[in-house]
């Protein structure tokens, strides 16, 4: 017995707008009508280098921009979710600089700890 297609006629996402900073997520969820439709949602975004999206519909923000990311059921189904994505500005990323130079490092070992060179790691020696 084949079961005969049930077009979706609607879509309505929980979100319609969407701001993020860089590297962060949002999850966007996607209701279609009728309940008993036998289409799927495919997530797909207009600028990949601004915001991508997953197949669950969850968004990560890529890069300074707006972009579209568009939920679609079939070809006369779609709906649109607009992500603006927002990178530290130079003040932000000054004060973040600023503060990582102020970080202490404490002596956890017994020995006498030397700087590697790189300024990220260092050795213990004896």
């Amino acid at each position: 017995m084949h079961e005969e297609a049930i077009p979706a006629t609607s879509i309505t996402l929980d979100k319609t707008e969407v701001t993020l900073n860089v590297n962060e997520t949002v999850q966007v969820k996607a209701t279609l009508s009728p309940t008993e439709t036998t289409d799927v949602v495919t997530w797909s975004s207009e600028d990949e280098s601004i915001a991508k999206v997953d197949a669950t519909g969850k968004i990560i923000a890529v890069a300074n921009g707006t972009v579209n990311i568009i939920a679609k059921a079939n070809d006369q189904v779609q709906a649109t979710v607009t992500v603006t994505v927002n990178a530290p500005g130079q003040a932000q990323l000054q004060q973040l600089i600023d503060e990582a130079k102020e970080v202490k490092y404490e002596n956890l070992c017994s020995s006498r700890c030397i700087d590697k060179g790189d300024r990220k790691s260092y050795k213990c020696i004896k």
